[in-house]
């Protein structure tokens, strides 16, 4: 079961000095307000951005828009929690049960080298199953995640499965392999997969 860790359930028992990658959920739109606040306080911070076209009245204008709306990635160590729940807009450290739960460092890590290498990134349904593939070639080699056809193009789609949501990226075929296979796997998959859509929080999640 899912849960969120807040200013009304912390213990500074057992504190773990180990840094890793947590999940905070924040004030609604003030993704970027909380980023820089983290950043200003000495955090390492990560808010991964997607750019949107929207139109304007008379014209059309390209925004900078959160990836996982609602959220934004720190890595701190546990004893740190309470400075980083003092920082203005955030509201809790996701987690399982009753205490905080680290964010895979791997699907970090695929997030942010596809963010930084400017390919275009969009947010789409989560994926629970599919078959897992690899980038081999290119700025991207060795990013993993699911494969998947749209409308004849092939996408890798990256979760963060402790929030159930996911991103994707168009690539090409010959760019890409099944895990443990071989490249003509991709081209012969099945488009089939489970997907959930995800809501504020992951199920039965609570923000005490």
């Amino acid at each position: 079961m899912m849960s969120v860790y807040g200013r009304s359930c912390e213990s500074e028992e057992n504190p773990s000095h180990t840094n890793h990658w947590f999940a905070l959920a924040v004030r609604s739109n003030h993704e970027k307000a909380v980023s820089a606040a983290l950043r200003s306080r000495g955090f390492e911070e990560f808010l991964p951005l997607c750019t949107v076209r929207r139109k304007w009245a008379d014209r059309y204008k390209s925004l900078q828009l959160p990836l996982f709306p609602g959220y934004v990635f720190c890595h701190f160590p546990l004893f740190s929690r309470i400075a980083v729940l003092a920082t203005p807009g955030v509201a809790c450290v996701i987690g399982r049960g009753s205490t905080p739960e680290p964010v895979s460092e791997t699907e970090i890590l695929n997030i942010q080298r596809v963010v930084t290498s400017e390919f275009p990134i969009h947010p789409c349904e989560f994926i629970a199953t599919g078959q897992r593939a690899v980038i081999t070639s290119g700025a991207l080699e060795g990013v993993e995640g699911i494969v998947q056809k749209v409308k004849g193009n092939l996408r890798l789609v990256m979760s963060i499965d402790l929030l159930r949501r996911s991103v994707a990226v168009e690539i090409e075929t010959e760019r890409v392999k099944s895990v443990g296979g071989a490249a003509e796997d991709v081209k012969s998959l099945d488009t089939g997969y489970s997907s959930h859509l995800s809501g504020r929080f992951s199920q039965n999640a609570t923000c005490s």
